[in-house]
């Protein structure tokens, strides 16, 4: 929470394993498609997921496994989850608690929380790359203060989902079930 990402960059971010559910995949093609049409985009790849991608370009930084993620969240302004599903994948939390501007797929779970907060601007529809890289534009493209508004919201979002609200919430749940059991 302490760190602010650039909201001024064309610098993306996907983290992830090698799954191919995640469909980073499509987002290489998506931000192709932004630089073959004279944007200037930087995508960083993090973690195993680089191991599936054969492509090299100058605008692709395949950077694997990293102990410390401060800086590719300072650097970014969007971290882009096209996942085909993916239930709740923590790197979306983690983003967010950097004020990164998510854009994920409805399949991703946080999409029911990004609904529950009036950012459904934020949820792609399909992860065809004209779509995504449309959506990235979109997002791009508005006002500074509208950016620093959705990143705000963002962080405030991600910080009731730490490990210590979690393990109330389900120490609750739990003992409600007992409780019905009884």
């Amino acid at each position: 929470f302490e760190i602010n990402c650039d909201l001024d960059s064309k610098d993306l971010l996907f983290i992830g394993n090698h799954e191919m559910c995640k469909r980073f995949d499509l987002l290489v093609d998506a931000v192709k498609i932004l630089n073959d049409e004279g944007y200037k985009h930087n995508l960083y790849l993090v973690g195993s997921c680089v191991d599936k991608i054969g492509e090299d370009y100058t605008w692709l930084h395949k950077e694997g496994f990293q102990e410390n993620l401060d800086k590719y969240f300072k650097a970014c302004s969007m971290y882009v989850h096209p996942a085909d599903f993916d239930s709740c994948p923590v790197t979306v939390f983690e983003a967010m608690s950097s004020g990164l501007i998510p854009l994920i797929t409805e399949n991703v779970g946080q999409s029911d929380i990004l609904k529950e907060n009036g950012l459904e601007c934020l949820i792609l529809k399909n992860n065809q790359p004209e779509r995504v890289a449309e959506k990235i534009l979109d997002i791009e493209n508005q006002d500074k203060k509208w950016k620093e508004n959705v990143s705000l919201k963002c962080k405030e979002i991600s910080s009731n989902y730490n490990e210590e609200t979690q393990s109330k919430e389900f120490k609750k749940v739990f003992h409600e079930l007992i409780d019905e059991i009884e």
